[in-house]
């Protein structure tokens, strides 16, 4: 189990053991279950985070943008535990769908998370810039797709909104084990998306706690 302020610290005070004032004596991991041994995640240095910065801006300098460090410190806090949190505010927050508003409710405490949900969402903007036209995968446990994406509507158009982010990957493989990952005999949805010129998301590989899961993530 883990908390968000021992997740921000494993972001924003990054060292091979959590600092004393959390009263842990290692950093929250993985289970061994869920993932392989390789695949645990571990802190990453400050000064490797402005690496990786300093050269993801020089890709972006022919754009007239680049990164802040709070920017990428955002988006390696998504790619960890607290996407579900911030999913949760951004689905559940006058959603008014009951099961997304009390998720929200349960989660996040009343916690809105703005600042970080607005960095997360100007680096994934500014990162697309990057991001080559590909094919994607999103992998879905637990439940099928509503009549809306199946059936057109008066307009001859069929599909949804995501109003939170929506993580995808470049590896089929990835996603086939996150539709299967909560229980194997329940129906599992892998969608395959093809990417344009305009709608394209971010890959954040580069900065992830999973770097392994070849993350691609659209804003909502």
């Amino acid at each position: 189990t883990t908390t968000s302020e021992i997740e921000w610290a494993f972001v924003a005070a990054p060292a091979k053991t959590p600092p004393s004032n959390l009263g842990i004596d290692a950093w929250p991991h993985e289970q061994e279950s869920k993932c392989e041994l390789d695949h645990f995640r571990n802190p990453m240095m400050m000064e490797e985070l402005e690496e990786k910065r300093a050269e993801t801006n020089k890709r972006l300098e022919e754009y007239g943008v680049s990164l802040m460090r709070e920017e990428v410190m955002g988006i390696r806090l998504y790619t960890g535990p607290m996407f579900v949190k911030y999913n949760a505010v951004l689905r559940g927050l006058g959603s008014g769908v009951p099961r997304m508003v009390n998720q929200y409710k349960d989660l996040c405490q009343g916690n809105q998370y703005s600042t970080t949900l607005h960095v997360i969402n100007s680096a994934i903007i500014k990162l697309g810039l990057l991001q080559p036209v590909c094919k994607l995968f999103c992998g879905m446990a637990g439940g099928k797709l509503p009549e809306n994406f199946l059936e057109a509507d008066k307009f001859n158009v069929r599909g949804g909104v995501e109003a939170a982010f929506r993580s995808t990957t470049t590896d089929r493989n990835v996603a086939m084990k996150y539709a299967s990952r909560d229980d194997p005999s329940q129906a599992g949805l892998i969608l395959e998306l093809q990417q344009g010129m305009i709608d394209r998301g971010a890959d954040l590989s580069w900065i992830s706690m999973y770097p392994y899961e070849a993350e691609v993530c659209f804003s909502p």
